[in-house]
């Protein structure tokens, strides 16, 4: 999910720099070659920003 949710911010063309200092976080966070993962309340506030569902983003795993 966390890389699907990075690919949308690149294709949108969205300053990674920008949303990390809006909402306090690393710019790590939003490396995906990262391997630190995002809180539930990062993904959250992350989609909230980004004005998007995270279910649209969720991958089914079985």
């Amino acid at each position: 999910m966390k890389n699907r949710i990075i690919d949308y911010i690149e294709q949108e063309k969205m300053q990674k720099e920008q949303i990390c200092r809006r909402l306090s976080l690393s710019q790590e966070k939003l490396d995906k070659e990262s391997t630190v993962d995002w809180t539930g309340e990062e993904l959250l506030e992350i989609c909230q920003y980004l004005n998007i569902n995270p279910y649209d983003f969720y991958e089914e795993i079985n």
